[in-house]
């Protein structure tokens, strides 16, 4: 009974993921404006450990405001990216330096979501059938 509830909650909150991605993308999408920026270096993400490979983009773009905004990529790669490679980055005028993100990557999010959405209802009801 217990394994099913817990089943239940990680299919819920898999769910909720999906869903907050999935509507935050569809509240700033009209605000969301596209320019293009440059690794300026890498980010070595903690949760892959030591001697992991992977590393993120830290890149830098101008706003249409002036601002120069800073931001790493939620996207860890390998091979890492180049630094001094110029790419395309969407931002939110409204806070650009937690929004902006590479457009691969959040093409890559919006596309997943609705995957999650679906698994993670998929999981809940499942865990409902084990109780």
């Amino acid at each position: 009974m217990v394994g099913a509830l817990v089943v239940v909650a990680v299919g819920l909150t898999i769910v909720y993921g999906g869903a907050a991605e999935l509507v935050g993308w569809l509240r700033s999408r009209s605000r969301l404006r596209r320019t293009t920026a440059v690794i300026i270096g890498l980010h070595e993400p903690t949760a892959l450990g030591p001697g992991s490979r992977g590393r993120a983009a830290i890149f830098r773009f101008t706003t249409e405001q002036g601002q120069v905004v800073e931001a790493v990529s939620a996207a860890w790669t390998f091979p890492e990216p180049r630094v001094g490679r110029r790419i395309a980055v969407t931002y939110d005028p409204i806070d650009p330096r937690r929004s902006a993100e590479r457009v691969g990557v959040l093409t890559f999010k919006i596309v997943l979501s609705p995957v999650l959405i679906a698994g993670g209802i998929a999981l809940a009801i499942f865990g409902l059938t084990l109780l």
